[in-house]
């Protein structure tokens, strides 16, 4: 039996271009971040798949795509920010499944993961936030 760990549930409403509204959800133990819009019924299938469409494999190469140990993701603007905490990095997303991520912050590049204390990088990151008024 396969044990999923949802360590974070985030509600986040789309930016007023996408049209809708989608709940976010974050999947630690299977290396994934899900989309469901609203409304929300029992059962339904995701419509936003990010990061593994299978088995989640935390040693896997790391790329714009890859996600290893998610923690806490957000809508911002029209865009999913994951906190990518295997990778030691925070990708940004276009909403679509299968995306690869169009920025990174955090890492030198897309397929760099040194955790580091430095001025530029991050160390195992924990979440993400928005704050709307920053307008983004």
């Amino acid at each position: 039996m396969k044990i999923v760990i949802a360590l974070a549930l985030v509600l986040a409403w789309c930016a007023p271009t996408l049209a809708q509204q989608m709940l976010i959800v974050t999947s630690f133990g299977d290396c994934r971040v899900l989309g469901f819009p609203y409304p929300l019924t029992n059962g339904m299938e995701p419509s936003i798949i990010i990061g593994a469409q299978n088995d989640c494999a935390p040693s896997q190469v790391v790329s714009a795509s890859s996600l290893n140990a998610p923690n806490i993701s957000a809508m911002v603007g029209d865009y999913i920010a994951v906190a990518d905490s295997g990778n030691s990095r925070v990708l940004f997303f276009e909403p679509t499944s299968g995306s690869s991520a169009i920025a990174v912050y955090g890492q030198r590049t897309f397929t760099s993961r040194i955790a580091s204390d430095g001025p530029r990088n991050l160390n195992h990151v924990a979440g993400v936030a928005y704050e709307p008024s920053s307008g983004l």
